[in-house]
């Protein structure tokens, strides 16, 4: 028992001059040395790295650098809570049609032109079972944008509940999204 006690003991003094070996070689490694390391550990693709190398590339303000937020989801302005409402008989989260488009926009790198009259979308909604098991299954709101040909093939999600058997109330199910289209 002792000799176990002093066993582990030794392991975690070893541990503890390793860490500290680590954290002295990361401080003197240089920029390329990390992004390399970073690179390979993380298996980052070349072309997001590359990408990574133009930003910082370009950037000509070191304070730019020492303002950045250590966590990405800060960078992102990832929310905090996520509202899923609860329905009668199940899970109910709204995305949104302009957020949803907003962001397949920003991620194609594609603006609509601003002399579009109308924007028409196909709108499905279709339950899929999670498993043969259970009765638990998804209801998603499914969009796809019909009159703009270089987007024209993507289908996103602007809502999804989740239950034991279909939405129960359609008109609690599609208020949200009726809500927002009549708006739009």
């Amino acid at each position: 028992s002792s000799l176990d006690d002093n066993a582990f003991e030794d392991i975690m003094e070893v541990n503890e001059t390793e860490f500290s070996v680590n954290d002295s070689i990361n401080e003197m490694q240089t920029l390329d040395e990390k992004l390399r390391v970073w690179s390979t550990e993380e298996n980052v693709p070349h072309s997001t790295f590359r990408k990574l190398l133009e930003i910082l590339k370009s950037e000509n303000d070191i304070n730019a650098f020492k303002n950045l937020p250590r966590d990405p989801r800060t960078l992102l302005n990832t929310p905090r809570k996520v509202l899923v409402k609860t329905l009668d008989n199940g899970s109910f989260y709204y995305f949104g049609i302009s957020d949803t488009l907003n962001n397949l926009l920003l991620q194609l790198k594609y603006t609509i032109p601003v002399n579009t009259p109308l924007i028409e979308i196909i709108v499905n909604i279709d339950g899929l079972p999670l498993t043969s098991s259970s009765n638990s299954s998804l209801w998603p709101i499914l969009i796809k944008i019909d009159s703009l040909l270089h987007i024209k093939n993507y289908v996103v999600m602007v809502a999804v509940f989740h239950g034991y058997s279909k939405p129960s109330s359609a008109n609690e199910f599609l208020k949200d999204f009726i809500d927002e289209a009549v708006n739009l």
